[in-house]
């Protein structure tokens, strides 16, 4: 289960931090902050004694990460069951297909991966805010990408993936 991870905190801290961010998007910090203070300040914990203790989940000790990760996990799986079938959005293996060609196989930044993404279905840009096209948010990017436009931009990364390789070999 921890796979990767040198601990089981290591895990949960990690884990925390991306369910913030599919949950909150932009607001993740200070959603996560609030979060952790709260928890602190239900169990008795001292906020304000010495340096800002809740500046990160490793403010919290191992079982309270361990019932933060099981909040947010639950939480996220309630909202995926709430939104709406018809929608068609982006499947979670399509965003680690995407995700594991992109980073992993051609080790692209962000900023290439969201030019890419764009460059392969530019109606994307459409529905995203300027401040995001310019700050390359790639989670706004994805939280956009339908079913069949993801079908697309997998079948792209591989062929370039496949011409890539026909190069290495000659």
């Amino acid at each position: 289960m921890y796979k990767d991870y040198q601990s089981e905190r290591a895990f949960y801290n990690a884990k925390i931090h991306g369910l913030a961010h599919l949950l909150y998007g932009e607001d993740a910090g200070s959603c996560l902050k609030s979060a952790v203070r709260q928890i602190i300040e239900t169990d008795g914990g001292d906020v304000m004694s010495g340096v800002d203790p809740v500046s990160s989940v490793t403010a919290l000790t191992d079982t309270q990460a361990k019932e933060l990760y099981y909040y947010f996990l639950n939480s996220y799986k309630k909202l995926k069951a709430s939104q709406p079938k018809g929608i068609e959005m982006m499947t979670d293996d399509q965003r680690r297909k995407i995700i594991k060609i992109t980073k992993y196989k051609f080790r692209w930044p962000l900023e290439v991966t969201f030019s890419k993404i764009l460059e392969f279905v530019p109606e994307l840009s459409k529905r995203l805010t300027p401040w995001q096209i310019k700050q390359t948010k790639i989670l706004p990017l994805f939280n956009q990408i339908k079913r069949l436009q993801a079908d697309q931009i997998i079948k792209r990364l591989e062929k370039i993936e496949k011409k890539s390789k026909e190069q290495i070999e000659k």
